[in-house]
């Protein structure tokens, strides 16, 4: 299967008519997720050198950056991204429609007041400006499955000056290339969304 398609700066997000993010390269994963917690299949994914965006909601894997403002403010980083056709053991397992692209991700509750965390406000974007929800039935698998080093995000809440790394899967299309969109927690917060380039990511072999 080809590699997931190669998107520049100024185009991964035209769809959504935001400025375009800087291209990260992602990891590989696993076609058959492993019962038996061995060591990963996925190589760890490497920045590319990008210019500087002026738009700071713009974002690349690695990169700290906060969402919210006042009591209620998350600090994120994405730490990596891979690609997987089914999520769990070889026995116990869901597989994906297209791929699952599983972000992980770090957050920081940098507010003063407790915030419930669902993946409701995290979303993906293709580079046709389509958006896509977690997938709630990819989350409940995850925890089983010995290539990805975190839980999913199920419902809970993160206190203040604590933080948390969840794994975040998504069911998607091939043949493009992603960003995640972070929006507020906050039902009524009317911060900007924030967008982290994923850009290829290579398909499982």
């Amino acid at each position: 299967m080809t590699d997931l398609a190669r998107i520049g700066r100024r185009d991964l997000l035209a769809g959504v008519s935001t400025v375009g993010v800087g291209a990260v390269a992602g990891c590989s994963g696993s076609e058959t997720p492993d019962n038996g917690g061995g060591a990963s299949d996925e190589t760890e994914p490497t920045a590319t050198a990008t210019e500087t965006s002026e738009d700071d909601t713009q974002h690349e894997v690695g990169e700290s950056f906060e969402v919210g403002s006042g009591a209620k403010s998350i600090r994120y980083v994405v730490e990596n991204a891979s690609l997987a056709r089914a999520i769990g053991t070889s026995s116990f397992n869901v597989e994906a429609d297209g791929l699952f692209l599983v972000v992980i991700l770090r957050m920081e509750n940098t507010g003063t007041e407790s915030i419930d965390i669902t993946a409701r406000h995290l979303r993906l974007v293709d580079s046709q400006g389509r958006e896509f929800d977690a997938d709630s039935e990819a989350s409940t698998y995850i925890n089983q499955d010995s290539r990805f080093d975190a839980e999913g995000i199920l419902f809970e809440q993160l206190q203040p000056g604590l933080e948390q790394t969840r794994a975040v899967p998504f069911d998607v299309a091939t043949e493009e290339s992603y960003a995640l969109k972070v929006a507020p927690a906050g039902a009524f917060s009317g911060a900007e969304a924030h967008y982290v380039a994923l850009g290829n990511v290579p398909s499982p072999s």
